[in-house]
């Protein structure tokens, strides 16, 4: 078996007949994996080496096969994952999808999907009985795993001679992997783990169009703090629904240009929440709050919960990051057809873009 980890990533047990290839990065010492960029669809915008990835304004109508042939050899894999939001898909036996990417790969792909609130007492269970499926997820920056070192080295295999340098050629979606995800996978000069690499822009602040419609407003409308702030109260009817739900400051602060972390001005550094306008961004987000327009469980809400009333309707904004928008947009469609989920256009606190 075989485990992978990274910030959120898998893990691949170890194995006594794990071998690895003949390779050059063998016998050089560790060094990270190349990065070699797939030769896909012409994308819009270029990705870079340095972990920017390529975007495209639209679908590629010209479309290129990544591997030519199934990677599986028909066998058994079984692997443990989370789900964030929603409710786990069904086992298996019951989901016809997951025997179609079963049919495409050639393997019997055994995945056990677990809320993310159980997941880590799922993983313990199954450490502590040493039942380590062939890949599980864990972050390398949690403390799911105390002693990550040496656990990595007691149970987990070494990729090192299959991905380090210019081995990792041999895989070449794997070497399209940006190189600033790859330090993370690396636990006493070894690479134990694969990395998840999300284009993980935002957050952005989600919304239900057709909510918006019912009071004359689009993802488009918000031109300043005073007009969210007026079409929030025209959205939130006091005790059945409210304009937002989450908190929404990660959101706010761009709203009023915050520094991304830190600014740089005349050789000197100064933290993000130092500056006037952070200060500001968190005296509207209060504003809001005293008017009322925020569900006011969201304070003691879980992640699942926030989404689940999302799409149920109960708030009109949600923030959240680009990778949850497609999981959003499933749960938002099943429950309403209608309901015509897109992202509101940043806008100035004083007007300006």
């Amino acid at each position: 078996m075989v485990g992978l980890a990274a910030s959120a990533c898998q893990l691949l047990p170890a194995s006594p007949t794990t071998r690895a290839p003949t390779s050059p990065a063998a016998n050089m010492g560790m060094t990270l994996p190349a990065y070699v960029s797939v030769q896909g669809p012409p994308p819009d915008l270029p990705g870079t080496a340095t972990g920017a990835r390529p975007a495209y304004f639209r679908f590629p109508t010209t479309l290129v096969t990544a591997v030519p042939q199934a990677p599986g050899k028909g066998g058994d894999v079984t692997a443990l994952f989370y789900v964030v939001t929603g409710t786990p898909p069904a086992p298996l036996e019951q989901n016809e999808a997951c025997q179609a990417v079963n049919n495409q790969v050639n393997a019997n792909l055994k995945v056990v999907f677990v809320s993310y609130a159980d997941y880590p007492a799922r993983l313990a269970t199954i450490l502590a009985g040493n039942d380590l499926p062939d890949l599980f997820c864990i972050s390398v920056l949690g403390s799911l795993i105390q002693g990550m070192p040496d656990f990595m080295e007691r149970s987990c295999a070494d990729l090192t001679p299959f991905l380090a340098g210019d081995a990792i050629k041999a895989y070449p979606n794997l070497a399209n992997l940006p190189s600033s995800a790859w330090p993370t996978t690396v636990f006493n000069n070894k690479i134990f783990c694969i990395p998840q690499v999300d284009t993980n822009t935002g957050p952005d602040l989600l919304g239900n169009g057709k909510q918006l419609t019912q009071v004359g407003a689009n993802f488009d409308s918000f031109t300043s703090v005073d007009d969210f702030s007026r079409i929030a109260k025209q959205l939130t009817d006091p005790g059945n629904h409210w304009a937002i739900g989450s908190n929404i400051l990660t959101c706010v602060i761009k709203v009023f240009r915050t520094p991304n972390d830190w600014r740089q001005s005349g050789g000197k550094l100064t933290k993000d929440i130092e500056t006037e306008e952070y200060r500001a961004a968190v005296a509207y987000l209060r504003s809001l709050w005293d008017a009322g327009v925020i569900w006011p469980d969201t304070p003691a809400a879980t992640v699942n919960t926030l989404a689940q009333n999302f799409y149920a309707g109960r708030y009109t904004f949600w923030p959240n990051l680009f990778l949850s928008y497609t999981g959003a947009w499933d749960g938002t469609s099943a429950q309403d057809r209608n309901f015509d989920m897109q992202a509101l256009i940043p806008f100035g606190h004083d007007g300006r873009r």
